[in-house]
């Protein structure tokens, strides 16, 4: 009996919990929604992932009142986050008060802020509609509406990586070489660049003791050095385990440029391409990840 009457408290807290996740979006949240919509104010941007967590923040600071947050998952990482209120003050040809949608997509790295915007290439966009959104979520930042997916061309992009970088399979999203943008493309971009990215080498803790200097790294990183005994004769001959970002991503364009030279040198010998991880035996590049591993010699 006891048991029984455990079991029941269980499902009727299982219940709330799931009627709470399955929060509706209010009215007046629907109405903003639905009139953005319908007059077009929804403007879509795409590109470096760096100013994600300041993003919804900035964005929110344009409306009054606290606007709707949505994404494509609750978790803490995101591929895309959206907020809809009313603007605070007039943007453009748009009033004070009109209903309004940002959108913010950070898959794929700082590429999709560069190459799509220039090209006006159509690519995938969160769907911020009352048909795609709110069967999971509260609309508050800890945990947004979802939505599902849909497509657009970006109205403009964010990247931490000057445009011109992002051709070569190493730079470009999904592993397949990409054209570099040309000429006329690039004078298509208007911006105004800020060079004060920081970036560092994210290694294992023991690696410390290692003089991981320039040359060392970039012998690494283009798979010319992969045992640690190479780089130190008195560290064991262990595997280096070399876990890089996504293709595609400004910082790993970074490093590719920094540490190699890539995609800069034109001798054509390809000589400072950095290493495949496709062809890493712990690769998965159905799953797209890393399999798990445990380091020889905790390195």
């Amino acid at each position: 009996m006891k048991f029984n009457k455990l079991s029941a408290l269980c499902a009727l807290a299982c219940a709330a919990l799931s009627g709470q996740a399955m929060a509706a979006m209010t009215a007046a949240e629907l109405a903003v929604v639905n009139d953005a919509n319908a007059n077009n104010r929804v403007v879509f941007i795409s590109g470096a992932s760096a100013v994600q967590k300041g993003f919804t923040g900035i964005v929110a600071s344009l409306f009054t009142g606290t606007p709707t947050r949505f994404a494509n998952t609750t978790a803490s990482s995101k591929d895309y986050e959206a907020v809809a209120g009313k603007l605070a003050t007039s943007a453009g040809t748009w009033a004070a008060g009109s209903n309004v949608i940002v959108i913010y997509r950070t898959k794929g790295g700082s590429v999709q802020g560069v190459n799509p915007v220039a090209r006006n290439e159509v690519i995938e966009s969160l769907n911020v509609t009352a048909a795609a959104c709110g069967a999971i979520g509260s609309g508050t930042a800890s945990t947004p509406y979802v939505c599902g997916t849909n497509t657009r061309a970006p109205d403009a992009g964010v990247s931490d990586v000057a445009p011109a970088l992002f051709h070569g399979a190493f730079n470009t999203e999904g592993e397949v070489a990409a054209a570099a943008l040309d000429a006329a493309e690039l004078a298509d971009l208007t911006s105004t660049p800020i060079y004060g990215l920081a970036f560092g080498l994210a290694v294992t803790k023991n690696v410390g003791l290692v003089n991981l200097n320039k040359a060392a790294v970039s012998a690494i990183m283009t798979g010319n050095v992969g045992t640690w005994n190479q780089v130190d004769s008195s560290l064991p001959a262990d595997d280096i385990l070399i876990c890089r970002r996504v293709p595609g991503s400004g910082t790993q364009a970074v490093f590719n440029m920094y540490f190699g030279n890539y995609p800069c040198d034109t001798s054509g010998a390809a000589s400072n391409a950095p290493a495949d991880r496709t062809a890493s035996a712990i690769w998965d590049d159905a799953a797209h990840n890393y399999t798990t591993v445990t380091p020889q010699g905790g390195l």
